[in-house]
């Protein structure tokens, strides 16, 4: 990644880019959900309840453990200004690594992949800019001054959702663990990775 600093060119390279925010360095080896095609709405079907079959690729409707994921996504490593009422492209993918059981994946090369998307499309709001002007400070050692001291983040309540809703969730979940157990790895939505089919044994 290169940028221009008061006239001065600087760059960091991947590595040092998920060593900045203290990821792991693991974390630049695991899985890459940019390297997956975008799942399609109908491939969102495990994070809604069964009655809310219409709200599929909507924010509203999911189930309580992937509505409060999505709020606090949605102000940290999914950030966005607009479309508040949509999952869109790869927030998809990331909401379904976030199954129980599903693989781990790198976060860095995530937000490395999403800065990357947003630069090369200028309609798009570049809602990543607290990672780049923490990246900025850190590279080029300079200090900027602040116009206000930002809080701890504090979100609102969810909104009460059915117990039986939360009990099905519970029970998809559980179900898809012990198939996956029983016949391997699986992929992002719970079936099983057809990429592991042609290894060898």
């Amino acid at each position: 990644m290169f940028w221009m600093t008061e006239e001065e060119r600087y760059q960091i390279s991947f590595p040092d880019f998920v060593s900045l925010f203290r990821l792991g360095n693991a974390d630049a080896e695991l899985p890459k959900l940019h390297d997956a095609r975008v799942l399609e709405t109908k491939e969102m079907n495990f994070v809604y309840p069964r009655n809310m079959r219409c709200s599929w690729g909507k924010v509203s409707g999911l189930y309580t453990y992937y509505a409060v994921l999505n709020r606090l996504f949605r102000k940290t490593l999914t950030p966005r200004d607009c479309n508040m009422s949509d999952v869109t492209l790869f927030q998809r993918n990331f909401m379904a690594a976030m199954r129980l059981g599903a693989p781990q994946f790198s976060v860095g090369d995530f937000i490395w992949q999403e800065i990357k998307n947003l630069s090369e499309n200028r309609q798009k709001i570049c809602s990543y800019s607290p990672y780049i002007m923490y990246m900025i400070k850190k590279v080029t050692g300079t200090r900027f001054p602040n116009d206000v001291k930002h809080k701890p983040l504090r979100l609102p309540e969810p909104p009460e959702q059915e117990e039986h809703e939360i009990e099905e969730e519970g029970a998809e979940q559980q179900h898809t663990q012990q198939h996956g157990a029983a016949q391997g790895e699986t992929g992002l939505t719970g079936h099983q990775d057809r990429s592991d089919r042609s290894r060898p044994g």
